[in-house]
């Protein structure tokens, strides 16, 4: 786990810098307090939203995960998730998860980037 700075007007927080391993912990199942997933590679606190990303919660299938695919396609197949060579195939992928993108950045913070392995 590494971590870099960046200074906010009034506070100066540490970024994660996790592996897709890593970002599987924060699944409200493994022991993190926080819950996490992540879109092309922007890691996502979702903490707050417990009960919908939570063991019980309608999306926990996020929790843990890179879910770029599955927003994309919207393909909430297990399968769509953690796939991190996805690349929407056209406009329409594009544009669904730019939306996403910009509605769940209103909602949850975004607290660092997923790495591959080779970069931590």
């Amino acid at each position: 786990l590494s971590f870099s700075f960046l200074t906010h007007p009034r506070i100066l927080r540490a970024m994660l810098r996790l592996t897709l391993e890593q970002l599987k912990k924060y699944d409200d199942e493994h022991g993190e307090s926080q819950i996490l997933f992540s879109i092309r590679g922007k890691i996502y606190d979702a903490t707050s939203g417990r009960e919908m990303y939570g063991v019980d919660g309608g999306y926990h299938m996020f929790a843990g995960h890179d879910v770029t695919k599955v927003l994309g396609t919207m393909d909430l197949s297990l399968d769509a998730r953690d796939d991190l060579q996805y690349k929407p195939a056209d406009e329409e992928e594009e544009e669904t998860l730019s939306d996403w993108e910009k509605r769940l950045g209103a909602k949850y913070p975004v607290v660092g980037e997923l790495v591959p392995m080779s970069k931590l």
